[in-house]
């Protein structure tokens, strides 16, 4: 009866899992074999490669220019997540028991960025930024501060490029958990006197405590493997300015041909993504203290 149970499940999904294999757990699993050899897609290492540890990540700790790039990669990184959480999380608030003209028509502009392929959201910000004549530069001008955003605060403008591109995806997850609250809770705070704030700190956070872990978990992902976007608008530059490790690793394995390294920066972001997602949920697991 478990044989038969066991096959009635696992053989539906073997197609599933075969396609897993092929094109996701062997590519990663090749990505980290050689990101630990000297390969390079041109010269001689390009077919007669050697194993040669972890070079590469020594390297890695010595290039400046790896740590410029990480240091633009958490600065964008840190201002897309508290962006994209905090208006996702303040639009549901705002649309919690409005009309439902209201409610479909910004979600709906929410939904429009969100699922605008990239390179169009880029080139959209390209144009909106676009100096003299883009329509910031135009609405900034009465008040002199009319300039060229993406030259002179290059790393700012992506990150609120991708602010608007992410945040539709925060506030449909907030808008969910927070249609899940029983009403009944919330009226019994207010019949015992609780303010609006005591009841969203005390009740309505609390209660969406899940939906905010896999929000910032899953956001902090996709912005560390952030590249499209980012390279449509800036290509990196100027100089540094925007040089994502997205990018960086990118123009190791593709533009420079080294693609040992380029995977070996990819792990480090992997590392990355992973320490900090571990830190979120170290802290949706810590007690909450009692007052």
């Amino acid at each position: 009866m478990e044989k038969a149970s066991f096959r009635s499940w696992v053989i539906p999904l073997l197609p599933a899992f075969i396609l897993l294999g092929i094109f996701f757990i062997l590519p990663a699993a090749w990505a980290v074999y050689i990101s630990f050899t000297n390969m390079a897609l041109t010269g001689p290492t390009a077919l007669h490669w050697d194993f040669i540890g972890f070079r590469n990540f020594y390297q890695i700790a010595s290039d400046s220019n790896f740590w410029t790039s990480l240091y633009v990669t958490l600065f964008f990184l840190f201002g897309s997540v508290i962006g994209q959480f905090v208006i996702g999380l303040l639009l549901a608030i705002y649309l919690k028991g409005k009309s439902t003209f209201v409610r479909l028509s910004i979600e709906a502009l929410a939904i429009i960025a969100w699922i605008m392929p990239e390179v169009v959201g880029g080139f959209s910000w390209i144009s909106f930024l676009n100096y003299p004549g883009g329509l910031a530069n135009i609405l900034l001008n009465p008040l002199n501060l009319s300039q060229s955003w993406l030259f002179f605060h290059p790393l700012f403008s992506v990150t609120l490029a991708n602010i608007w591109h992410g945040t539709a995806f925060s506030m449909l997850m907030f808008i969910a958990a927070l249609d899940g609250i029983p009403k009944e809770v919330i009226e019994s705070a207010r019949i015992d006197g609780a303010s609006s704030s005591r009841i969203f700190f005390s009740i309505t956070l609390p209660l969406i405590n899940t939906s905010i872990l896999t929000d910032l978990i899953l956001i902090t992902l996709f912005t560390m493997g952030e590249f499209t976007l980012v390279f449509t608008m800036t290509g990196g530059g100027p100089g540094m300015a925007t040089n994502l490790l997205s990018i960086y690793a990118y123009r190791q394995a593709f533009s420079f041909y080294n693609i040992s390294y380029g995977s070996a920066i990819s792990l480090v972001m992997l590392a990355i993504g992973m320490i900090i997602s571990l830190f979120y949920v170290f802290l949706a697991r810590r007690p909450a203290v009692k007052t």
